[in-house]
Order: C-alpha cells, then sequence, then structure tokens
C-alpha cells in the first residue's frame, strides 16, 4: 500500500513539474530573470531579459510591466 502511495505522489509530481515547464513565459518571470542577471553584474544578458520583457508586456497590453522593463533596460543600458 505504501509503495502504490508513494508512486502515485511520484506520477503527480512529475505531471506538475512537465505543466509549469510547458508554460509560456510572462512578462513578470523574464523581468525577474533580468533583474538576477542585473545584479550579477550580466549586463548583456539582463538587456536580452528586459527587451523581452518589454515586447511581452506590450504583446499583453501590460502597461505596468512595460514600465517596469524600460526602467530595467535604462539601468542595464546605463552599466554598458
Amino acid at each position: 500500500m505504501r509503495f502504490l502511495r508513494a508512486a502515485v505522489f511520484g506520477v503527480v509530481i512529475a505531471l506538475v513539474m512537465a505543466a509549469c515547464a510547458q508554460q509560456p513565459a510572462s512578462p513578470q518571470r523574464v523581468n525577474w530573470e533580468g533583474n538576477i542577471a542585473y545584479y550579477t553584474k550580466r549586463y548583456p544578458e539582463a538587456v536580452t531579459k528586459f527587451e523581452l520583457s518589454l515586447a511581452l508586456a506590450e504583446k499583453n497590453g501590460d502597461k505596468q510591466y512595460a514600465a517596469i522593463a524600460m526602467l530595467g533596460l535604462a539601468r542595464s543600458y546605463a552599466q554598458l
């Protein structure tokens, strides 16, 4: 019985992880990745992430994250 529960639990965890990995990138997630690149001084990577975040935000009509991505771009370009 324990083996069956463990097997079912393992399958459920695998399915959840697979579903999470297939979700499209969000401007919030990409902006977060840009911030990580910026604070670890990988400025060219940060620029790429912020540009993608800006494109995703504009595509979704999300003006707040478009502005946030522009701020990240400005900070990153200032360091190059």
